[in-house]
């Protein structure tokens, strides 16, 4: 699994390659929601028992709350290895919803769960 994710990992993701592994990423979140290990809802986010509106993740990162690939955000990976759970078809390596501020999981630590 974690091979064909390789293809994804980090900011000098290949675009290319980012693309062809979009189904197999879609594949494997939509595996993990439903073992119940992810939690990803028009308004939630999250992983385990740790799941956040986005509307407060929204709030933290100043921009709307679809703008954003939560989970990659919030993924509980090394940074090279959070686009692993991008869900999104329309997605790239390097766009706007997988970029983060450097404090964002310092601040979503303070956040309270749903």
């Amino acid at each position: 699994m974690w091979t064909r994710l390789a293809v994804t990992q980090g900011n000098n993701a290949d675009p290319e390659a980012f693309g062809e592994a979009q189904q197999f990423r879609v594949n494997f979140v939509q595996q993990q929601i439903n073992n119940k290990t992810i939690t990803i809802t028009r308004s939630t986010a999250g992983f385990g028992s740790k799941v956040y509106s986005k509307k407060d993740l929204a709030d933290i990162e100043r921009c709307e709350r679809g703008q954003k690939c939560w989970l990659v955000g919030l993924a509980p990976l090394p940074r090279s290895n959070q686009l692993a759970y991008c869900n999104k078809r329309d997605c790239t390596p390097n766009g706007i919803g997988h970029q983060f501020s450097k404090e964002f999981k310092a601040k979503v630590a303070k956040l309270s769960t749903i």
